[in-house]
């Protein structure tokens, strides 16, 4: 067998445990992630020719893997939500974003500076990472599928789940922060860094990412609901089911 066949074999045996394992750890303290990293130690403390990892080594192949897995685990939690986004409809996980998680990540550093005297950077660092609500450890008490029913989520679970696919996004200009003050002051402080950072990461980056979201999401929704072509701005060919076509694809 070669290596190709065993990564083929492992892919699908884990494909067949992902869709047992929930129905066999429903309704017990066990997550399903939990039962993953477990068999992943189990497996490699196994005498099998498994290639051997190393995530320091190995830096560009662990960075692409973990952002495949984040975005995946986003885009899920994401998938879940069917309640349209609005100022009160949303106002549970507003508070979680602006008050609870800002609040977070003062604590946190604070504390991680005050009592275990680590340096500022580091403690902001650790603040960013730890007050993330993570999406994939908060799967069992997310909402379900999406129904036709746009208020059929408990607001509890509904709050976790669009505050876990919101947060790491919010974390973003902490983590720069952070990384801005090392390369700064190092292992003090500093407030040289607070002027390039705000207007970079968080007035040029942030705000970029935040237009380009919604400008998406804006299209994604117009071209989807209603005589999609005509809100898409697609001009009429003439009668017909296919009568709605882009410029480019009009002929004569």
């Amino acid at each position: 067998m070669t290596i190709a066949d065993a990564v083929f074999a492992w892919l699908g045996v884990g494909a067949l445990v992902a869709a047992v394992l929930p129905r066999v750890v429903a309704g017990r303290p066990v997550s399903l992630p939990v039962v993953f990293l477990v068999c992943g130690i189990v497996v490699y403390a196994l005498p099998l020719p498994l290639p051997e990892v190393d995530p320091v080594e190995q830096r560009l192949l662990t960075e692409h893997v973990t952002e495949v897995c984040v975005i995946i685990a986003l885009m899920g939690a994401g998938l879940a939500l069917n309640r349209p986004v609005g100022r009160r409809l949303w106002a549970s996980t507003w508070r979680l974003l602006g008050i609870t998680m800002l609040l977070t990540v003062a604590v946190t550093a604070l504390v991680a500076w005050w009592l275990l005297d680590w340096p500022p950077a580091a403690a902001l660092l650790l603040a960013a990472v730890l007050a993330p609500t993570d999406p994939v450890l908060a799967s069992e008490v997310r909402v379900g599928e999406p129904t036709e029913d746009k208020h059929d989520e408990d607001e509890v679970r509904f709050a976790l789940t669009s505050e876990a696919g919101l947060n790491d996004g919010l974390a973003f200009p902490v983590t720069y922060a952070a990384i801005a003050l090392a390369a700064a002051a190092g292992s003090g402080w500093s407030a040289e860094w607070i002027g390039p950072w705000a207007a970079k990461d968080v007035a040029f980056k942030c705000v970029v990412g935040v237009l380009s979201a919604c400008s998406s999401a804006s299209c994604s929704a117009g071209c989807s609901s209603g005589p999609a072509p005509r809100r898409c701005g697609w001009p009429s060919t003439g009668k017909g089911s296919s009568r709605w076509a882009p410029p480019s694809w009009r002929t004569g």
